[in-house]
């Protein structure tokens, strides 16, 4: 798995959880999703914004087959990056 280093905290991250965040003016910094969270939600003015991990979603099919979902993500969307 592809990982990027986040510009903001420094940690390698895997490709899915990266964000290209700015402008064409400022320019654009690859952060990983923690961070980008924390800078919109700091934009919108949550300061006490917390972010989550989520774990894995398990869930088991007809067969009985169990499914594991690693990617769950959530992302803070609006102004500020």
């Amino acid at each position: 798995m592809l990982k990027i280093k986040c510009e903001g905290c420094g940690r390698p991250a895997p490709s899915f959880e990266i964000v290209d965040c700015g402008s064409m003016d400022t320019g654009y910094k690859q952060l990983c999703r923690r961070c980008f969270n924390m800078k919109a939600a700091t934009a919108a003015g949550l300061d006490d914004f917390e972010h989550v991990d989520f774990e894995p979603v398990r869930l088991t099919d007809s067969a009985g087959k169990e499914i594991t979902h690693p990617h769950f993500l959530a992302r803070r969307s609006g102004r500020g990056c």
